[in-house]
């Protein structure tokens, strides 16, 4: 053994050592439920402007990968270049890097520094799980290339070496925390686990980073998604070693989230890249008001009264608030107004979606659901394409997009496989259908770039 390898090897030893007995903390830090490693995985150090440079190795995961995203950053904006992979329907455990070696145009890059990252998604949340600065130089041209007599540089082997420590202290580092950066810290925090619906959670804690944060996003992840909810803090302007999390409590607004499952999520970014500073699951309460909707609209449905149509007065007008429903051509609803009012009627709050015209009973089939003095009744989930029915709750209501209010559908998800709506056949209550719907939704039929869930806050 040289005298170079075994300073590397002593080093390296001194240096695992030190990471088992302090850096627990920053493993913390970054834990997920979820084991993803990298196998043969290659990157950038330096290239020559134009030059190609062709990924490989395979992303392993302990739990199925949802979406890799794979890509080049620059360095100075801490953003994707448009040289990036997004693939967002994985479900395997592996994934072969080289997939995506066709949107990774390293040789169009100009002169600069860069980042090679890669994140890796998985119902545990993201990963950093390579995070790789590099460099382009610029191409030597004809007039500044060295002299024929020039001697080549010396590849000795105590620079060879020096490279191979750099590599294995990274690759370490990456292995203890998840990601490039093991220099950040979080304390004194706080994480919802279990709560009833409507009770408020102030956040807390404090990010301590040796480098300058230049900016962090903490907020509330849907888990189905793995996507931000509307209640997000976003601050592009830190500028400090240290971040204080109570000022993202106003954007938080726990006590607005309906019942399910989420996620508290923090990243913070800093010239080495993004870290996964805390990424907590919680979960909101089951309440029993979705259940009372789902029982009124089964009773109408039951009832052979009433039909699918126009109804008495208005389309939103209900009729049994009119109590006008002796007439076949009065006791009827339309998709929308069926499930607004089964919500209404379900609930015992007849003012619960009106908007200010009593007996008057709303919902549309685009986001002005999430608008106006209806915009607190209901939370968007996320869109169909990115949810499977075991993520769905019963009474959920499906939205199949229209600009118009007129020429989608809405349904609701009665639990099991079963749909509740009303439309031209009937008011009714079908036993299955409702996961292929769901698919159909997501992937062929109305909008699938629109096509949403929604569910009660309540």
């Amino acid at each position: 053994m040289s005298k170079a390898t075994k300073r590397i090897a002593g080093i390296l030893m001194t240096l695992v050592m030190m990471v088992s007995v302090v850096n627990f903390q920053a493993v913390s830090t970054y834990a997920a439920s979820a084991k993803v490693s990298l196998q043969g995985a290659n990157q950038p150090t330096t290239i020559t402007a134009g030059s190609k440079f062709s990924v490989k190795g395979k992303i392993v995961s302990s739990k199925k990968i949802k979406r890799v995203e794979i890509g080049i950053v620059k360095a100075s904006t801490n953003k994707w270049t448009k040289y990036k992979y997004d693939k967002k329907k994985v479900n395997a455990k592996t994934f072969k890097i080289k997939q995506a070696a066709s949107k990774l145009k390293f040789q169009k890059l100009s002169a600069g520094k860069y980042y090679y990252r890669i994140y890796v998604h998985t119902s545990s949340g993201v990963k950093t799980v390579l995070n790789k600065k590099f460099t382009v130089k610029k191409k030597a041209t004809a007039a500044a290339a060295a002299p024929s007599n020039t001697p080549a540089p010396s590849n000795n082997t105590s620079t060879a070496s020096n490279n191979t420590f750099e590599n294995i202290v990274e690759t370490i580092v990456n292995f203890f925390t998840g990601t490039g950066q093991n220099n950040i810290k979080l304390t004194s925090y706080n994480c919802p686990v279990k709560y009833n619906f409507g009770t408020q959670f102030n956040v807390k804690g404090k990010i301590t980073s040796e480098d300058i944060i230049k900016r962090v996003e903490i907020g509330i992840v849907v888990t189905a998604t793995n996507k931000w909810s509307e209640y997000k803090y976003d601050n592009t302007a830190v500028n400090s070693n240290t971040f204080d999390i109570s000022a993202a409590a106003p954007a938080l607004k726990f006590d607005k989230l309906p019942p399910g499952k989420f996620t508290y999520r923090i990243y913070a970014h800093t010239d080495k890249g993004v870290a996964v500073v805390l990424n907590k699951q919680f979960e909101v309460n089951t309440t029993n008001k979705p259940q009372k909707a789902i029982n009124w609209a089964k009773a109408i449905a039951a009832d052979n009264k009433y039909t699918y149509g126009k109804g008495y007065g208005e389309y939103s007008q209900c009729c049994i608030c009119a109590g006008k429903t002796e007439k076949a051509s009065h006791a009827q609803y339309t998709c929308m107004p069926f499930l607004a009012a089964a919500y209404a009627h379900g609930t015992g709050n007849l003012d619960l979606l009106n908007k200010g015209r009593k007996g008057f009973h709303y919902m549309h089939l685009n986001d002005k659901n999430f608008a106006n003095n209806i915009g607190g009744v209901w939370f968007k989930v996320g869109l169909c394409k990115d949810l499977k029915i075991e993520d769905l709750l019963p009474g959920d209501v499906i939205i199949k997009w229209s600009d118009n209010d007129s020429t989608g559908h809405a349904w609701m998800y009665g639990g099991g496989d079963s749909i509740i709506e009303a439309v031209p056949a009937d008011i009714r209550v079908l036993d299955t259908g409702a996961a292929a719907k769901l698919r159909r939704y997501g992937s062929m039929e109305g909008t699938p770039s629109k096509n949403y869930v929604m569910r009660f806050r309540g």
